[in-house]
């Protein structure tokens, strides 16, 4: 997959046309793979060179005036995804106060027609583009009529009757309901990073831990400890996370400290990734280390007794 950081510089040729999915895609939910397979299959079909215009920042970060605004996943982890699924190339256009003022017209015009000499285009339902978003779709077909490029629009994506959107993971995702996330996203909800040193309490207490100091931008799963899987390499170990301020020791800013059950070693340096499953409980501030080392014993065992029961339903 060929990515794009800067039309300007483009140097691929699009001589027989190209189709472009147009996109935020945080999250690559399942309302995004089903958009893609669709935009995939209505390319191949017509022989175009199938890709994804998507921003290299969310335009929250521009359109909020500095608020905060929580992404779901990195750039590198959607690159990763998107290059797995098959698509020719990703253009990750920067979001910029230039890039706002764009009007809707000029959008398609400039960059969809002359620049990507685009023959398809693939949009969710509820697609807006353009100067203050007066883009839509009803406007993509009529210029993809006058201009020689068709559209393929697709419904909004359902899971157990509830609309999937990167909005809606969000919120789950914010009150630690992890299943539900876990629906809508079509896998686990996960937060990769590098291992840090922490204060080493967890050692001091036979619960060492593998500490990730997320990046501000980073959502973060509701505080609490939660059962989880932490990949390492090409094993994925199965472990106890706590997302917070860990108010028991009074930790300044949040981290995310991951126990793994059948592991010993160091591995400071290390990237992990780890994998949220459900919640075990919110996170608390206990009188004495001693009550907060009784306590994750407890949390322990409960996720030992969650893992069993998985495998012995599904074997795994």
């Amino acid at each position: 997959m060929k990515i794009i950081e800067d039309l300007k510089q483009l140097n691929m040729t699009f001589l027989n046309g190209s189709g472009v999915a147009l996109g935020n895609f945080d999250g690559l939910h399942k309302g995004h793979i089903s958009l893609l397979r669709r935009h995939l299959e209505a390319c191949h079909k017509k022989g175009l060179a199938a890709g994804v215009f998507t921003f290299s920042n969310h335009p929250a970060h521009v359109l909020l005036k500095g608020r905060p605004f929580s992404l779901i996943m990195s750039n590198d982890e959607k690159i990763a995804l998107l290059g797995a699924s098959g698509l020719d190339f990703l253009i990750l256009q920067a979001f910029d106060e230039a890039f706002r003022e764009i009007s809707a017209n000029d959008f398609i015009m400039n960059i969809l027609v002359h620049t990507l000499n685009a023959k398809h285009i693939t949009v969710g339902q509820n697609f807006r583009f353009g100067k203050q978003g007066l883009g839509t779709v009803e406007m993509l077909e009529k210029a993809g009529a006058a201009h020689g490029f068709s559209v393929t629009v697709v419904p909004l994506y359902e899971a157990k009757s509830k609309v999937v959107s990167s909005t809606a993971i969000r919120k789950l995702v914010q009150i630690g309901d992890m299943s539900g996330a876990q629906t809508m996203l079509g896998r686990p909800y996960t937060v990769t990073g590098v291992v840090k040193l922490g204060k080493q309490l967890g050692s001091k207490i036979g619960f060492p831990t593998l500490n990730i100091l997320p990046e501000s931008w980073r959502l973060l799963p509701k505080f609490g400890v939660y059962m989880t899987k932490t990949t390492i390499g090409d094993h994925t170990y199965k472990s106890i996370t706590n997302v917070g301020i860990n108010p028991t020791v009074g930790d300044p800013s949040p981290r995310i400290e991951t126990h793994l059950l059948d592991f010993s070693g160091d591995l400071y340096g290390q990237i992990i990734t780890v994998s949220f499953l459900g919640k075990i409980r919110s996170e608390k501030k206990f009188e004495s280390v001693q009550a907060l080392q009784t306590q994750i014993a407890i949390d322990v065992k409960k996720a030992r007794d969650y893992f069993a029961l998985i495998q012995n339903c599904t074997g795994k």
